[in-house]
């Protein structure tokens, strides 16, 4: 079908110096011509994404135990393997014929495939974000097993063909008016049918308010689980600067099975002793515990208090605990059962029995670090996944957004695709795909941060070198 009126979205401008050109296969012979670096970029991200990506299945899927991180960071992986080996190379198929392009069923199929690989990465990355916000700011509550995520993926996958769907409708074959009398081309852009109504702008725009509104989630979860980090780090910084172990409450190192246990806390503030109770209702066993900030700070005198005994700052302020059941407590234990109920209060040690808990306390740390290895790498691992999964989102969002931007000012009429030609033709095309980014770099990420993924990787090549 030929247009009769030449209108300025159907218009494809050439510059002068196709003034020489007369057929179709000459016009897409020029352009193609500039695209050659486009081409070249997309073919690069071809080969990358196939091979990166197929190591990640490889490795996470086959080398590593099965957990929910690496379950779905293979799944990511897989809507990376369909984007590299079906996506690109349409792609550069409609690069290569940029105004010869053959069909329009073909358009429809594979930027229907474009659009379900990208919705089921987006959905995927918000699943990994809501995974670690459970297991690192909800660590009491229920958590995501292996089972759960498989189950998950049933409604991923739902609701990324409901939204890839209409790609159908608003992809297809476009004709291009190439200001040559009588010479006209296509493309794989908006169908002709609908190309002059409004449907192709809302579907952007609907498509762009789902990207932003899974942003704003990921930001959201994202915000929440670096506050908790930072805050886990503030008290390990602390109890490495005063020399004290690890609080036994610390959400950091929660476990569901903490829910039972009953203890008692006991912390020190300002060399003042205070003691308050935390056991659970019908608990038969409660003890008292010494804090983080017990024995590292100077002790203050007050100036209302009067004591002939040298080896106190100050007597205790009431009659509720008398000094010899404090010199009597054994301060070097972790967990101290006392005699009686003792209400919250002000009390104070001799400088006797504070040399002895700091001391205490100091090779209470060093037997807990040397003899707990595995715990500290545990942490190390789940900051680093955690960094990962933040990285690979941040990625996924950057890289989409010159694609909805120039797609949305597009279709707004604030940009002439048409009329593009040379450099612009060319910056045009790779930032339309920036998404292609997304698909190309997670192997990359993995490879700096996963060490596990990185010797792996090695192995398998020193294995394939080796027999060749």
């Amino acid at each position: 079908m030929h247009p009769t009126e030449k209108t300025s979205s159907e218009v494809f401008s050439l510059p002068e110096n196709f003034s020489n050109v007369t057929s179709i296969e000459e016009v897409n012979q020029e352009k193609l011509i500039t695209l050659i670096p486009v081409i070249l970029l997309f073919a690069i991200f071809l080969v990358i994404g196939v091979i990166g990506n197929s190591l990640v299945v490889y490795v996470f899927g086959f080398k590593m135990k099965s957990g929910t991180q690496n379950i779905l960071i293979v799944i990511l992986a897989l809507f990376d393997v369909l984007t590299s080996l079906l996506s690109i190379p349409h792609e550069i198929t409609v690069s290569v014929f940029i105004v010869m392009y053959p069909s329009a069923i073909s358009c429809k199929i594979f930027r229907f495939i474009n659009t379900f690989c990208s919705a089921g990465s987006m959905f995927t990355l918000l699943l990994i974000a809501v995974d670690r916000y459970r297991k690192i700011c909800l660590p009491l509550r229920p958590q995501m097993y292996t089972r759960h995520v498989k189950r998950s993926m049933i409604p991923i996958l739902i609701f990324a063909v409901l939204i890839s769907l209409p790609a159908f409708a608003v992809h297809g074959q476009r004709t291009i008016d190439t200001d040559i009398p009588g010479l006209y081309g296509k493309d794989c852009s908006t169908p002709d049918e609908i190309g002059k109504t409004i449907i192709p702008l809302i579907y952007n725009l609907v498509m762009f308010l789902v990207f932003f509104t899974i942003t704003i989630a990921l930001a959201v979860l994202y915000t929440f689980i670096l506050r908790e980090t930072n805050r886990h780090n503030r008290e390990k910084s602390l109890r490495a600067k005063y020399n004290l172990p690890s609080s036994s409450n610390s959400s950091s190192d929660r476990t569901p099975a903490a829910t039972n246990t009953s203890f008692e806390t006991a912390s020190v503030k300002n060399s003042k002793l205070d003691i308050t109770q935390e056991s659970d209702v019908g608990s038969e066993s409660s003890c008292y515990t010494l804090g983080q900030s017990a024995f590292n700070l100077e002790q203050t005198i007050d100036p209302s208090t009067k004591t002939d005994d040298p080896r106190y700052t100050q007597l205790p302020p009431s009659s509720e605990i008398q000094t010899k059941d404090l010199q009597t407590l054994d301060v070097s234990q972790t967990c101290v059962k006392p005699k009686r109920v003792i209400r919250p209060g002000k009390y104070f040690f001799t400088k006797a029995q504070k040399a002895k808990v700091s001391k205490s306390v100091s090779k209470s740390v060093l037997s807990k670090n040397s003899s707990n290895p595995a715990k500290a790498t545990k942490r190390r691992f789940k900051n680093k996944t955690t960094i990962i999964a933040f990285l690979v989102t941040l990625v996924f969002i950057l890289s989409f957004l010159p694609h909805f931007i120039l797609q949305v000012t597009k279709f707004s009429k604030l940009i002439v695709d048409y009329r593009l030609h040379g450099a612009g033709l060319a910056a045009y095309n790779i930032f339309l795909r920036s998404y292609f980014i997304n698909s190309v770099s997670n192997p990359f990420i993995y490879g700096v941060l996963n060490t596990r993924f990185s010797s792996e990787v090695g192995r398998l090549w020193r294995r394939l070198t080796c027999r060749s």
